[in-house]
């Protein structure tokens, strides 16, 4: 996972704030074909909130970004992938998520 946070961090002037995984890589319903995040952040810099997608030692990695105010505003309005992340157990907290579940 440090690995991956450090990648996102090198396009994001590190303000990352959380990082879920999601997709098939949670469910295990089929064998990946690539890795699945949202990535929360304070503020959107790379190319207006554009998929970030790399490899890491083969393995290709997709992250969804969102600021903080659209995820809330996602989670707001009921958005699958964002409940979902709120319901998984295992985030990846860089830092306190109450603003997440308030």
């Amino acid at each position: 996972m440090k690995k991956i946070i450090k990648k996102i961090n090198e396009v994001s002037d590190n303000n990352l704030i959380a990082l879920f995984p999601y997709g098939s890589s949670v469910y295990q319903n089929k064998n990946p074909e690539d890795y699945d995040f949202i990535a929360i952040f304070k503020e959107i810099d790379n190319k207006n909130g554009e998929q970030i997608s790399f490899s890491i030692k083969g393995k290709n990695f997709e992250i969804t970004p969102y600021s903080i105010s659209d995820f809330i505003n996602k989670r707001d309005n009921h958005d699958i992938s964002i409940l979902e992340c709120l319901l998984v157990n295992y985030p990846h907290q860089i830092k306190d998520l109450e603003w997440a579940s308030a």
